[in-house]
Order: C-alpha cells, then sequence, then structure tokens
C-alpha cells in the first residue's frame, strides 16, 4: 500500500513544531541560568565590598591622603569600589586571550577588569558617614550582558535585549578600631 502525496515531509513539519519551542526553552532556561550566577557574583562582589568598607573606613587617613575616618568619599570609596569590582572581573569577561583579560588592557588593568569597572557602580544607600557600631549598608549595580540568543531577548528584553541591571546589597557592623592614629 502506498502512502498518499500529501503525508509526504509531515514528519520534518512534526519535527519543527516540537523542536522550535524546545530549543526557545532550553535558550531561555541557559541564559536564565546565566542571570542567576550573575546576581550570585553580585551578591559576593557586595559582601567584598562592605568588608572592605568596615576596615577602609577607619584607617589611617594618612593611606587614604588625610580623608577623614568613616566618611566614605575620595580614596576611600575608591578602594571600597575596586573590592566590589575584582569579583565581577569573571563575569566581564570578554574573548580573547588570556593574557589580554588578566593584564595588558586599559591602563594595565586588564579589558575583564576594565569591563567590569566600567559597568559597575557602588553606593551607600545609608549615606557615606558611618559612626563606630552604626552599620555600614554597600550597594552594588552591574551592569550584566546577557548572550544567549532568544533567551536575552526575552529575559532581558528592558535593555534592549543587551544587558540587565543586577542590584545587590550587604550590610556589616562598623566596629572600628578603638585607638587613636
Amino acid at each position: 500500500m502506498r502512502r498518499a502525496r500529501t503525508e509526504r515531509g509531515a514528519i520534518h513539519v512534526e519535527f519543527l513544531v516540537v523542536f522550535l519551542p524546545l530549543l526557545a526553552l532550553i535558550l531561555c532556561l541557559v541564559q536564565l541560568a546565566l542571570i542567576y550566577v550573575g546576581k550570585a557574583v553580585t551578591q559576593r562582589a557586595a559582601n567584598a565590598a562592605v568588608r572592605a568598607a568596615v576596615v577602609v573606613l577607619d584607617d589611617d587617613p594618612r593611606w587614604y591622603g588625610g580623608a577623614p575616618r568613616n566618611v566614605a568619599t575620595g580614596a576611600r570609596a575608591e578602594a571600597i569600589r575596586q573590592a566590589a569590582v575584582i569579583p565581577l572581573a569573571a563575569l566581564s569577561a570578554a574573548s580573547g586571550t588570556v593574557e589580554r583579560a588578566v593584564g595588558l588592557g586599559e591602563d594595565g588593568l586588564g579589558d575583564a577588569l576594565a569591563s567590569a569597572d566600567r559597568a559597575t557602580t557602588v553606593r551607600f544607600p545609608d549615606g557615606v558617614s558611618v559612626g563606630l557600631e552604626a552599620d555600614v549598608t554597600v550597594e552594588v549595580t552591574h551592569r550584566f550582558a546577557c548572550g544567549v540568543p532568544l533567551g536575552r531577548w526575552v529575559l532581558c528584553a528592558r535593555g534592549g535585549g543587551r544587558y540587565i541591571e543586577l542590584h545587590q546589597q550587604a550590610t556589616l557592623p562598623n566596629q572600628g578600631a578603638r585607638y587613636a592614629y
């Protein structure tokens, strides 16, 4: 018995009907997993920044250009910012050689660090001045690049499908030094 001509190629159509939505789902899941990794790394950066803040804020003013103690401005704020940028370099690594990523990029920072530096902001929601025994809160915002085709258009649509803002914060008490410098 011979099949009718109208059934010819039906298997290909059935394959596409099943495969295309399944592929879209897989791509969205991969992008979602990458976003959750980005959130975890951004939380790690916030933790590193707040740990740096509780040390740097009450440190000797001569190491920070004479900036007053317990005020996150100038060199103190930059030291705290750099503590947040270093973990985020893992999210910002571009394609290329290892040498470019770790040290031969802009200003000797390396491409990944320079990219993380441009994509990261660190702020102090409670203000830049912190008293002894007060809580220090640091908020880190990183512009995360969405790179999975189709997944980025579905999950990162607000930024035109290219980027999503990841916000994380961490808080620790400012125990400070109990002595004069």
